[in-house]
């Protein structure tokens, strides 16, 4: 897929190969995206595109976890009673 076929807001399935070129994936180039890389190599996931930058050529996303995709927040105590009215 081309960068320019990126869309946000899309859920695109990614892979990360096992063998990364060395001369392309290097800890001092990547910085701290090296460390999430390798635990990826070899496997798929899916990515929720946030950003997309054509000139680096590089999209920014959310992935998705574990077996659920429910989130939980923390309410303050003006939420949670602004809430409560608004469901009565």
């Amino acid at each position: 897929m081309r960068p320019k076929d990126v869309r946000v807001g899309e859920t695109y399935r990614c892979e990360v190969p096992f063998a990364l070129p060395w001369w392309r994936y290097r800890p001092e180039t990547l910085g701290d995206s090296w460390w999430p890389l390798s635990w990826l190599r070899g496997r798929y996931f899916l990515l929720t595109v946030v950003d997309v930058d054509t000139a680096a050529r590089t999209a920014q996303g959310l992935m998705m976890t574990g077996a659920s995709t429910r989130v939980t927040v923390e309410l303050t105590e003006n939420q949670a009673q602004v809430s409560c009215v608004t469901e009565l």
